[in-house]
C-alpha cells in the first residue's frame, strides 16, 4: 500500500522524470491485476490519513479504470467491470460512498468513482438502489456542506452521465431527485456551493422530468427556485441557474410561455448587461437556444405541410416579440471587443453574433428595419467598436429576410459599408471583408453589377495583404467571388458545356492569381487561417475559371506541382517545421486537384509523371502517420485517374504498394478511406487492367470492414466499393460471391435497426443503406446479359435476391429510411423485375421453358408477387414521389413500369 500512496502523490511531482516513472509503476500495476488495483485504490480513496494528493489521484485513476477517459462509457469498459468479482465491486461502491464529505479537495473525486460505477451498474439494473442509498446521504442529523456537495456532485454527474444514455432509466427516481435539489436550492442557510451543486444536478435531470414538469403546479415550483437563483449574490450560483434555465428552454420550449413577461425576459435582459462574462454569456446563449428551436419547430411544420400531414408543433414567435427591446442589447454586446482579442476566445461578443444571426432566420423581414436603423446611427461612429457593430449586425441580417425586404437596402449600403475596409482598426477591417464574402454569396446580382464589381474588387485586392485575420476573410470572400462570377456565367451557357469562354473575372485572373500566390508565400502564413484560405482561394479560382483563363491554369499547376516538389527533399529543422511542410504538402495537393479537373488531358499528360511520383512520395513518407497531406495526395491521384481513366494504366503498378499500404493502415481512418476511394475510381477506370488483382483487393478490404473499432464511414464505403469490384469486372464477380455474400448479408443484419435517434447516427445509417443497395444493384446488374436478362449465375443467388427484397421491405418501416434509399431500391426492383419479365416472356416462346420455369421457382419462389407485395411497391412509389426529386421519382416511376409487366 505504501508503494501505491507514494505513487499516487508521485504523478502530481515538479520532475518529468518522477511523473514518469510513478505513471508507469501505476500502469504495470493496473495491468498485472486490475481488480486488486482498483480495490486498492479504493481504500487509498476512504482513508482520510492519506494526503489529499494521494486521495484525488486514487479518485481519478479508479474513475478512469471504470469508465475510461472518453465521455460516454464505452462497452469495453461495461463488460470490463461487470466481470470484476461481486465482493470487490461492493468494496469499491462503499468506500466511494463513505469517502463523500470527507475530501479536502474539490470537484470530488468520490462523486466522480460513484457516478462511474451508476452510469454502467443502474442501466442494467445491477444497482437499482444507487440512487435512493445516495440520497439517503442527506437525511438526518449532522450532514455537513461538504457532504451535501458531493453529494450533489454524485447526483449531477450520473444524471447526466445516465441521461445521455437514456433518460428514461431515471425516470422512477425523479421525484426523489427533484425534491432532494429543490429543496438544497431553497432552503434558507444553503450555501453558494451547495445551491451551485444542486442546480447542475437538476440541469442533469431535466429530460427524465417531464412528468413533472407537465404538472403545472411542480413546474411553477421548480421554475421559481431557478429563477430565484438568478437573484443570488454569488456569480456562480447565477451563472450556474441561468445554464439551468438555458437547458429547460431547449427541452419544455412550449412551456416558456407562461414564464417569459414576468421572469425570463427580465432575467436575460439583466444577466445580458452582466459586466460578468460567464453571466452575460448564458444570458445571450439562452435566445440562442430558443431562437435554434423556434428554427427546428418551423422546418419540422414546413416538412410536413409538404407532405400533406397537420403539424402537431407551432412555432410560439418567442423571439419575436422580444425583438424590440433584444435587438439594443445585442447591438451594444457586438460593440463589446477588444482589438487584440485572442480569435480562439469565445467572447460575449461572438455570442452576440451568433444570436443575431439566428434571430435573422427566426424573424425575417422584422429583424430588418430595426437592424438598419442601428446600422445608420453607428456606420460612421468616432469609436471603431460600434463601426464594427454595425458591420456584424448588417451581415447577420442578411440570411432570414427576403431578398423583397433586403435587395434594396443591401445595393445602398453596400459602397459605404465596402469604404470602411480601409478603416485604420484592423478588427473593422476584418469584418468587412467577412460581409463582403456574405453579400456576394447572398446577393451576387447586386453585388456583380457595373456599380459594385470594381469596388468589390479593389476592396478584396486591398484586403489581402492587410493583417493575417483581415486576409484570411478576404481569401474566403475571394472563393465566394470566382465561384458566383463563374455561375452568373453558366447560366446562359448550354446545358452540356463545362465551362463559360468569357468571365467577369477574365481581365482581373492573372493579376488576382498573382496576388495570391505572393500571400501563398508570406512569412505568417500560419495565423489567422490564412494558409487555408488562401489555398482555397487559389483553388476556387482554378475550378471556377472561364476558358479564356486556361493559360493561366496551367501556370499555376506548373508552379504549384514545383513547390510540392521543392518539399519533397526538404529536411524538417523541428517539429513545427515538419507539421508546416506536411501543411503546405496538402494544400498544394489540393490545389492541384482542382487544376487537374479544369486541364485537358494532353496537358496533364506532360506533368502526370511528375504529378504521380510526387504524390506516390508524399505518401511513402506521410502515409504511416497519417497525416492530412497523405489524405490530399490520394485526392490527386483520384482526380489523375478520373480524367485520365484508361492511360493512367501506367501508373498502375506505383500507386497500388501506397494504397494496399494505406489499406492496412485502417487506424489513420481518413487516408484508408482515401485510399478506398482511389481504389474504387482505379476499378472503374481500369477494368480489365486490374483484373489480376481483384483477389487481393477484395480480400484485403474484407479484412478492413471486419476490423473491431474501425471507423463506419470507411465501412460504408468499403461496402459501396464492393459494387464498384462488380461494375468493374462484369460476371467475372461470380468467383468471388462466395466470400463476398455472407459480408453484405451480415452487413444487412447490421443495417435493419436503429436504436439511436442522433441526427448524425441517422444520416450515417442511411448512407450505409444506399451503399449496400448500390452494391446490390451493381452486383444485379453484372450478373445480367446484355439484353439485361437474367442468367443462370443470377439464379444461382435467389436466394441473396429474396433476401435483399426482406431487406428493403424491413427498411420501409423506418420512418427516417432516407429519399435516396427508396430511390436506389426503386432501382434495384426495377432492375430485378425487368430482368424476370424478361425471363417470363423466355418461358412462354422457348422450346425449354419447363427447365427455365423450374430454374426460376428454385431462386424466387412459386410467385413474385409472394417476394414484391403490392403494398411494398405502392409504399415506394409513395415515397419517391413525397421527395419531389425529378430523379427519385422517375426511378421509381420506371420500376413500377416493369412491376406491372411482371405481376
Amino acid at each position: 500500500m505504501e508503494n501505491l500512496i507514494a505513487a499516487l502523490e508521485a504523478t502530481l511531482s515538479p520532475d518529468q522524470a518522477t511523473r514518469e516513472e510513478a505513471q508507469a509503476w501505476l500502469e504495470h500495476a493496473k495491468n498485472s491485476d486490475k481488480p486488486s488495483f482498483m480495490a486498492g485504490l479504493a481504500n487509498a480513496l476512504v482513508t482520510v490519513d492519506y494526503s489529499s494528493t494521494a486521495r484525488q489521484q486514487a479518485g481519478l485513476q479508479l474513475k478512469n479504470c471504470i469508465s475510461g477517459q472518453h465521455g460516454l462509457v464505452r462497452e469495453e469498459e461495461k463488460q470490463n467491470w461487470i466481470t470484476v468479482d461481486e465482493n470487490i465491486r461492493g468494496h469499491i461502491k462503499e468506500c466511494a460512498l463513505n469517502t463523500l464529505g470527507t475530501e479536502k479537495s474539490s470537484p470530488s473525486t468520490a462523486a466522480q468513482v460513484y457516478a462511474a460505477v451508476s452510469t454502467i451498474e443502474v442501466p442494467l439494473q445491477m444497482w437499482n438502489d444507487a440512487v435512493p442509498t445516495l440520497l439517503k446521504r442527506l437525511e438526518g442529523k449532522g450532514v455537513t456542506e461538504d457532504l451535501t456537495v458531493s453529494v450533489l456532485e454524485a447526483l449531477g454527474y450520473l444524471t447526466g452521465d445516465i441521461s445521455d444514455i437514456d433518460p428514461d432509466v431515471l425516470q422512477p427516481f425523479a421525484n426523489q431527485i427533484l425534491t432532494a435539489v429543490i429543496g438544497a436550492v431553497t432552503t434558507g442557510n444553503a450555501s453558494a456551493k451547495i445551491q451551485t451543486a444542486a442546480i447542475r444536478a437538476l440541469s442533469n435531470s431535466i429530460e427524465f422530468c417531464r412528468g413533472n414538469f407537465n404538472s403545472k403546479d411542480e413546474r411553477d415550483h421548480i421554475m421559481m427556485a431557478v429563477c430565484n437563483c438568478t437573484l443570488s449574490g454569488d456569480s456562480k450560483v447565477i451563472e450556474t441557474a441561468l445554464q439551468c434555465l438555458v437547458d429547460i428552454a431547449d427541452v419544455y420550449y412550449v412551456f416558456l410561455q407562461e414564464y417569459m413577461g414576468e421572469a425570463l425576459y427580465p432575467i436575460m435582459n439583466t444577466a445580458m448587461q452582466s459586466e460578468t462574462t460567464e453571466i452575460a454569456l448564458q444570458g445571450v446563449e439562452f435566445w440562442t437556444t430558443v431562437a435554434e428551436h423556434e428554427l427546428e419547430i418551423e422546418e419540422e411544420v414546413e416538412k410536413k405541410l409538404s407532405s400533406g400531414f397537420v403539424p402537431s408543433d407551432q412555432v410560439l414567435n418567442y423571439c419575436l416579440a422580444a425583438l424590440e427591446k433584444l435587438l439594443p442589447v445585442l447591438f451594444r454586446l457586438l460593440a463589446q471587443q477588444e482589438e487584440e482579442e485572442d480569435e480562439d476566445e469565445w467572447t460575449v461578443s461572438k455570442a452576440a453574433a451568433v444570436c443575431y444571426g439566428l434571430l435573422s432566420e427566426v424573424t425575417k423581414d422584422n429583424i430588418v428595419d430595426p437592424t438598419c436603423e442601428l446600422v445608420r446611427e453607428n456606420l460612421g461612429h468616432d469609436d471603431w467598436r460600434f463601426r464594427d457593430a454595425s458591420v456584424l449586425a448588417f451581415g447577420s441580417i442578411l440570411s432570414g429576410p427576403t431578398p423583397e425586404k433586403l435587395c434594396g437596402i443591401v445595393d445602398q449600403a453596400a459602397l459605404p459599408v465596402l469604404q470602411l475596409i480601409q478603416d485604420p482598426f484592423v478588427v473593422v477591417q476584418d469584418s468587412v471583408a467577412w460581409i463582403t464574402g456574405r453579400m456576394l454569396e447572398m446577393y451576387p446580382e447586386i453585388m456583380l453589377t457595373p456599380k459594385h464589381f470594381s469596388p468589390t474588387l479593389d476592396a478584396l485586392g486591398y484586403s489581402v495583404s492587410q493583417a493575417p485575420r483581415v486576409a484570411s476573410n478576404a481569401c474566403w470572400s475571394l472563393s465566394t467571388l470566382a465561384e458566383e462570377c463563374f455561375n452568373m456565367a453558366f447560366q446562359n451557357m448550354d446545358e452540356n458545356a463545362e465551362r463559360p469562354p468569357i468571365y467577369l473575372l477574365s481581365p482581373h485572373f492573372s493579376n488576382i492569381m498573382g496576388l495570391l500566390i505572393q500571400v501563398s508565400q508570406r512569412d505568417d502564413l500560419h495565423e489567422s487561417g490564412l494558409r487555408a484560405a488562401c489555398f482555397a482561394a487559389i483553388g476556387s479560382f482554378v475550378r471556377y475559371s472561364a476558358e479564356d483563363c486556361y493559360p493561366f491554369v496551367v501556370d499555376v499547376a506548373h508552379n504549384i506541382l514545383e513547390r510540392l516538389q521543392a518539399t519533397l527533399s526538404m529536411q524538417p529543422e523541428t517539429a513545427e517545421h515538419y507539421q508546416h511542410i506536411l501543411a503546405m504538402q496538402g494544400h498544394f495537393c489540393e490545389v492541384l486537384q482542382a487544376a487537374v479537373t479544369v486541364m485537358g488531358v494532353d496537358d496533364i499528360l506532360t506533368i502526370s509523371d511528375k504529378l504521380v511520383m510526387s504524390a506516390v512520395e508524399v505518401l511513402r513518407a506521410g502515409g504511416k502517420d497519417g497525416n492530412e497531406a497523405a489524405e490530399d495526395a490520394f485526392g490527386v491521384i483520384s482526380s489523375l485517374i478520373r480524367k485520365m481513366e484508361k492511360k493512367f494504366s501506367p501508373y498502375f503498378d506505383a500507386v497500388k504498394p501506397v494504397i494496399l499500404e494505406a489499406l492496412h493502415n485502417t487506424q489513420h481512418s481518413q487516408n484508408c478511406q482515401a485510399a478506398v476511394g482511389t481504389l474504387s475510381d482505379l476499378l472503374l477506370a481500369l477494368q480489365d487492367r486490374i483484373k489480376p488483382y481483384v483477389q487481393e483487393f477484395l480480400g484485403l478490404l474484407m479484412e478492413v470492414v471486419a476490423v473491431p473499432d474501425i471507423d463506419r464511414t470507411i465501412k460504408s464505403q468499403v461496402v459501396a466499393t464492393f459494387g464498384d469490384f462488380a461494375q468493374a469486372i462484369g460476371r467475372d464477380i461470380t468467383y468471388q460471391l462466395s466470400s463476398l455474400m455472407p459480408v453484405l448479408r451480415h452487413a444487412c443484419n447490421s443495417a435493419v435497426e436503429l436504436e439511436s435517434s442522433d441526427e448524425d447516427d441517422i444520416t450515417f445509417i442511411n448512407h450505409f443503406r444506399e451503399s449496400l443497395l448500390e452494391t446490390y444493384t451493381n452486383i444485379l446488374q453484372a450478373l445480367t446479359d446484355d439484353n439485361a436478362k437474367s442468367t443462370p449465375e443470377l439464379m444461382e443467388i435467389g436466394e441473396d435476391i429474396t433476401l435483399v427484397i426482406s431487406f428493403i421491405t424491413e427498411l420501409c418501416k423506418d420512418p427516417n429510411l432516407s429519399y435516396s434509399c427508396y430511390r436506389i431500391s426503386a432501382g434495384f426492383i426495377g432492375y430485378f423485375t425487368k430482368s424476370f419479365n424478361l425471363l417470363v416472356y423466355k418461358i412462354d416462346l422457348q422450346t425449354d421453358m419447363a427447365f427455365l420455369y423450374s430454374d426460376c421457382l428454385r431462386a424466387f419462389g412459386p410467385s413474385i408477387k409472394n417476394l414484391l407485395s403490392e403494398q411494398l411497391i405502392q409504399h415506394v412509389v409513395s415515397k419517391g414521389k413525397e421527395s419531389q426529386d425529378p430523379s427519385t421519382i422517375q426511378t421509381v416511376d420506371w420500376m413500377y413500369n416493369h412491376y406491372q409487366k411482371t405481376v
